[in-house]
Parts: C-alpha cells; sequence; structure tokens
C-alpha cells in the first residue's frame, strides 16, 4: 500500500473514532483539507446551476458529518481518501441530476413535450461522459508519445471491439484479401498489443492509471466502465 494510501487510512480512522465519540469538530481536518476540490468538482458538473451545486456540496458534507462513509473508507486498490469521496459525490450529483430531471418530465408530460426517446439515466450520461473524456485524454497521451501507432490499435481493439484479422485488413494497403497476409499481420499486431511492458495495452494502461488521480478515479472504475481489460 503506498505511503499517500497509508496515511489517508491514518487520517480516516482518526476522524471515525472521534466522530463516533462525538467530537463532531473532527470532519474539519477533511474539510478543510479537500472542501476546494470537491466545490470545484461539484461546480463543474452542474454549471449551470450553481446554486444546486452548493446544495450538493452542503448536504455531501452533512452525509460525512455522520460517518458512516468515513469509516468505511479502508483503502481499497490503493484509492486515496479524496478518490474514495469523489465517488461518493460524483453519485450524490447524479442523485440531484435525476431528481431535476423529474420535475422536468413532470412539466414536459403538462407541457405535451415528454420526449419519448430518452433512454439513458442521467447517471448513465454523466458516466458515459466522463469515460469519452477520459479514453480522449488518454488516448492523446499515447498518440504524442509513441510513434509505433499504439494509440490507433488501442482504438480499434478495446473501443471499436475490431479482431486482429479486422485490423489487420484496414491496415493492409497492398492486397487486404490474401489470407496469409492477413495472418502474418494479425500476429504482429497482437505481439505489439501485448507485449510486456512496452505493447499498445500495458503503455495505455499505465497513462490510464496516471490519469486516475484527475478524474479522481481508482482501478474498479476503468474496469467497470470498459476503459481497462479486467
Amino acid at each position: 500500500m503506498p505511503e499517500t494510501v497509508k496515511t489517508d487510512l491514518s487520517l480516516a480512522r482518526k476522524v471515525c473514532k472521534e466522530l463516533r465519540d462525538g467530537n463532531t469538530d473532527a470532519i474539519l481536518e477533511i474539510y478543510h483539507k479537500y472542501h476546494s476540490f470537491f466545490i470545484n468538482f461539484a461546480r463543474s458538473r452542474l454549471r449551470d446551476n450553481p446554486d444546486r451545486a452548493e446544495d450538493v456540496i452542503q448536504n455531501f458534507w452533512k452525509e460525512l458529518l455522520n460517518g458512516n462513509a468515513i469509516c468505511e473508507y479502508d483503502g481499497r486498490n490503493n484509492a486515496g481518501l479524496r478518490s474514495f469521496f469523489t465517488k461518493i459525490l460524483r453519485w450524490r450529483v447524479s442523485d440531484n441530476e435525476r431528481k431535476h430531471e423529474r420535475t422536468d418530465d413532470a412539466e414536459e408530460y403538462v407541457n405535451g413535450t415528454t420526449s419519448v426517446h430518452r433512454t439513458l439515466s442521467q447517471e448513465e450520461r454523466i458516466l458515459l461522459t466522463e469515460r469519452k473524456k477520459f479514453v480522449h485524454d488518454a488516448l492523446l497521451i499515447l498518440e504524442k508519445s509513441s510513434q509505433k501507432g499504439d494509440a490507433e490499435l488501442i482504438r480499434m481493439r478495446l473501443f471499436e471491439k475490431l479482431d486482429y484479422q479486422q485490423i489487420a485488413r484496414r491496415k493492409l494497403t497492398s492486397d487486404p484479401s490474401d489470407p496469409k497476409s492477413i495472418e502474418k499481420k494479425a500476429a504482429a499486431l497482437r505481439k505489439q498489443f501485448t507485449r510486456e511492458r512496452t505493447g499498445s495495452l500495458a503503455k495505455f494502461r499505465i497513462i490510464a492509471e496516471r490519469l486516475m488521480e484527475k478524474y479522481s478515479w481508482n482501478m474498479d472504475d476503468l474496469t467497470e466502465t470498459g476503459i481497462l481489460p479486467e
């Protein structure tokens, strides 16, 4: 376990104990450490509704004050305390969006403008938007740092779900229908993709793990959203 996570775990346990003992001021250490980040996070996702962002944050701190979330933190998957709390906050933002969406739906119904095409929940839309931004950032970094076509291979293999033969056909310019050429190219692509430490997937994984801090995600988020294979 990284030292930063050990430090976060120690802080969480200390604050948990004090909150359980009735010392509500114990939350202030976490408040002063993370409040600026949390309020900016909420505002960035509710940028058209600053008052709602303030409400979400106020309710979020009330939730942390009861101690349950803080006491549940165990540093699992080497997730830091900020990442752990941000995951909770992300869902509270979704809850707020969903609540107001229901209000909008009611108004649409009254006005006769209900959309029959809405299929994704607000929670799913937020997650999809964040996933797209994450993938775009990671592929852009990979494209700039590698000259071997790794980003293109990752895009086709992980996100277009193409197999190596299909990718080989796209890349072959001489005779994309020749079976021997396809097999040879597919074998080379497979080696490039799976090579330990220096392969396309290994490079992409390193970049994705570095971006986790920016997005306040952990490894579970990367696999659950399909960004990285399990």
